[in-house]
């Protein structure tokens, strides 16, 4: 694009679940759940050593099933160092697995107008550079389904440890009459 030394920046997507267990109960903010709402914002650090102008981020993610959802969200102009979060976008898990969100920044210019790289970084050092054609995070979806056999799992081991006890306790008992 040019050879000015390209803008760097930290980018850490940031999401959150929005559904409920049994429709009532809050489930840990990492568990997503097909159908179910989801909330993404991205938290952005200035590496340069000048002011990033600013500009428009746009991510997509893309499901399993094949769909995509794109939105944007405004940068403003951020001094070195400094952090911004973006505000929070919701959408629906739109399917089980994996969802991979991807980033797109487009054409940046200095203050003159010339035109500037942006580089992506995970962290502060070099190893962490994000090429943004991979995707820079991946959300797990579950299916109610899964959540529900988990569960149901826990309360089948839960029972079995129960009559465990109780035999044992017995057989202890009968050792000592």
């Amino acid at each position: 694009m040019s050879n000015l030394k390209p803008y760097r920046l930290i980018i850490k997507p940031l999401t959150e679940s929005k559904a409920k267990f049994l429709r009532i109960i809050p489930m840990r903010k990492k568990s997503f759940v097909e159908g179910e709402k989801l909330e993404i914002s991205f938290e952005l650090e200035n590496l340069s050593n000048e002011i990033f102008p600013g500009g428009m981020l746009y991510f997509y993610i893309n499901w399993t099933s094949g769909q995509q959802v794109r939105h944007s969200f405004p940068i403003p102009p951020l001094k070195p160092n400094q952090i911004w979060v973006t505000s929070k976008f919701e959408t629906d898990a739109l399917s089980h697995g994996f969802a991979l969100i991807y980033i797109r920044m487009p054409d940046i210019h200095d203050e003159q107008g010339k035109p500037h790289d942006v580089e992506f970084y995970s962290g502060r050092r070099v190893e962490n550079y994000i090429d943004i054609r991979a995707s820079v995070a991946a959300i797990k979806v579950k299916t109610w389904e899964e959540i529900y056999e988990f569960w149901a799992l826990i309360v089948a081991a839960l029972s079995l440890l129960i009559i465990a006890l109780d035999k044992i306790y017995w057989f202890l008992i009968s050792l000592y009459i």
